[in-house]
């Protein structure tokens, strides 16, 4: 199994769009960083989707939930993705997002 602690580096960012929070505001260029492990299966019925709490990023995720031995979810035996969080730096945050969502106007 990888060492994750040093998993920081390693996502990718995917293009949401424009995203409507519940407030209404709308981001028209949100980001969602993310990290996948494992294999999707054939069936593509592996797929386990790992939360973490807000301002946590994937390496939380990684862990919290992967390291040690006789997990119920593992990357032998599913595809994980752990997807960060708004406001966490690395998926649109008040520190990457430009006007008019920039620093303390982020929705």
């Amino acid at each position: 199994m990888p060492h994750y602690r040093d998993s920081i580096s390693n996502y990718k960012i995917f293009d949401l769009g424009p995203f409507e929070f519940q407030s209404g505001s709308v981001l028209t260029d949100a980001k969602l960083a993310y990290k996948t492990l494992g294999e999707l299966n054939e069936g593509k019925n592996n797929a386990v989707l790992i939360a973490h709490p807000v301002g946590g990023t994937h390496e939380n995720a990684e862990r919290i939930h992967l390291e040690g031995k006789d997990r119920a979810i593992t990357t032998d035996k599913h595809f994980i993705i752990a997807p960060n969080m708004f406001g966490n730096g690395l998926s649109s945050s008040p520190s990457n997002t430009s006007a008019p969502f920039h620093g303390p106007d982020f929705p």
